[in-house]
């Protein structure tokens, strides 16, 4: 009954944190450089903190700590920075993952009564999400080299 109670829990916490995840435009970038140059095909991967991003379920099978950071300028406006990390435990997998997007310097702008587009002041734009995944097995490395293609 506590694995039950365990499992619903964090059943129910993923919905939450899955619900979230998908209101910041920041992960449409990219979660790391393979991934980018795979054309984001990264979904099937298993093998590297960046499946936090993609694949959550993908770490389950990880059995080293892993780490992974990206940072980079798009555009030469847009600053982006990602950091990641899962940690295999005996009870499964964590992960945590923090992305964020920024603009600086943008400037806010009218039209004045006499059609002259004023400057009123600037302002920076910031987007970001921040991502904790679990996953655990659900079979054993032994029943998994069974299995037939």
């Amino acid at each position: 009954m506590k694995n039950f109670s365990i499992t619903t829990l964090a059943f129910l916490l993923g919905i939450f944190l899955v619900g979230t995840s998908y209101c910041a435009e920041v992960i449409d970038i990219g979660g790391s450089a393979k991934a980018i140059g795979l054309g984001r095909a990264f979904a099937a991967a298993e093998n590297s903190a960046s499946c936090i991003f993609y694949n959550p379920a993908g770490t389950s099978l990880m059995t080293d700590m892993d780490l992974t950071s990206m940072y980079g300028q798009l555009s030469g406006d847009v600053t982006y920075t990602l950091l990641g990390g899962v940690y295999p435990t005996k009870w499964g997998t964590i992960g945590l993952g923090y992305a964020t997007s920024t603009v600086q310097n943008l400037v806010l702008t009218t039209i004045e009564s006499t059609g002259r587009i004023g400057s009123l002041s600037e302002f920076n734009y910031a987007s970001s999400v921040i991502i904790l995944t679990y996953a655990n097995s659900l079979y054993s490395e032994k029943s998994r080299d069974n299995v037939s293609y």
